[in-house]
């Protein structure tokens, strides 16, 4: 707000990224859910990992 930037930019400046990420078997998903909701954290699964190539692709 002081510095008069545009919250677009402020998001490409500063970093609003995901935080934390925490990988766990499938059969785990549910559990670790609730050991987040249990210690007050909210948690959200956002994707999977799969078998393939490998390779590091960084996509922007």
């Amino acid at each position: 707000e002081a510095g008069n930037v545009p919250e677009d930019e402020m998001l490409k400046t500063f970093n609003c990224g995901i935080g934390m990420v925490v990988a766990v078997p499938e059969t785990q998903v549910d559990t670790a859910l609730a050991a987040f909701e249990a210690s007050g954290e909210t948690a959200v699964p956002i994707g999977h990992i799969e078998r393939g190539a490998r390779s590091v692709e960084i996509v922007t």
